[in-house]
């Protein structure tokens, strides 16, 4: 399995975090993509990206979120990834997710690496 996935829960109402962490290699055209077999439920608040010390993905690789039906969750706000620093974004308004997840990365370079963290509030 190539992904992680990590809940937080807290005694306030509404206040349940799960973490779903990627890692990642891109294949010989630069490319990744994975789909859970777990499903959730909830509203993509945040999504961070981490790139490889030894494999560095290319500068501005681009990363997206897709529903269960290959719907577009996050928009362009993944796109253009630093390959020297973390990033991390907001989608605005958060997306809202009800079922699997397929991660993808493109312009990575072949066989480049990276960790993503996606997280949803329930």
């Amino acid at each position: 399995m190539s992904y992680e996935i990590t809940s937080y829960a807290s005694d306030r109402p509404g206040a349940y975090v799960r973490l779903i962490e990627f890692a990642i290699t891109a294949d010989a055209e630069g490319e990744y993509e994975k789909t859970t077999t777990e499903e959730f439920m909830g509203l993509v608040r945040r999504i961070v990206t981490i790139p490889d010390e030894t494999d560095v993905p290319e500068n501005q690789f681009d990363v997206y979120l897709q529903d269960q039906y290959g719907a577009d969750i996050i928009g362009s706000d993944a796109e253009n990834c630093h390959n020297n620093k973390v990033d991390g974004v907001r989608p605005d308004p958060p997306g809202l997710v009800a079922g699997a997840l397929t991660l993808a990365a493109e312009e990575m370079g072949a066989g480049k690496k990276a960790r993503v963290i996606v997280y949803i509030s329930e």
